[in-house]
């Protein structure tokens, strides 16, 4: 039972993080992405903390999580797989994705995605030095 004398977005962030995210129908056998729920634990209380102070819309919180993945993760010489990888497990430790229900494959499709970006980004940016080269990453990445 939640007090009633907790203002609203701190009710909210009780109930957000006793819910559990749905999970998808996927095979029994096919392999499966599963983290710690300890850092899981640690990870989902920082993104929702993070979200109460930097205040966005509800269906932006995890697109804005991927583009700070991305920008952080996404750095000349990274291997895409690793990085789709990593951007799965911080989406599931920020439990925007359930864990252990998001299939190993999806990694490859992931890479493939991040792998078109980096490549459009490599196109439009090549011409461009200094503040106007950051300018159009950080628009690009935020279309991701």
């Amino acid at each position: 039972m939640i007090e009633d004398s907790f203002p609203f977005s701190l009710k909210q962030l009780i109930l957000s993080f006793q819910q559990k995210p749905p999970v998808e129908d996927i095979p029994k056998d096919v392999a499966r992405i599963k983290v710690n729920n300890t850092i899981s634990r640690v990870s989902f209380f920082y993104e929702k903390f993070r979200n109460a102070i930097d205040y966005k819309e509800e269906q932006l919180l995890r697109k804005n999580a991927i583009e700070r993945i991305l920008k952080r993760r996404l750095v000349p010489g990274a291997k895409i797989e690793k990085v789709s990888r990593h951007l799965i497990y911080e989406l599931i430790r920020g439990r925007y994705l359930p864990n252990n229900a998001v299939p190993e494959t999806k990694t490859l499709e992931i890479a493939h995605t991040i792998n078109n970006y980096v490549l459009l980004l490599h196109e439009i940016v090549r011409d461009f030095k200094g503040q106007d080269y950051y300018d159009y990453r950080k628009w690009i990445l935020s279309i991701a």
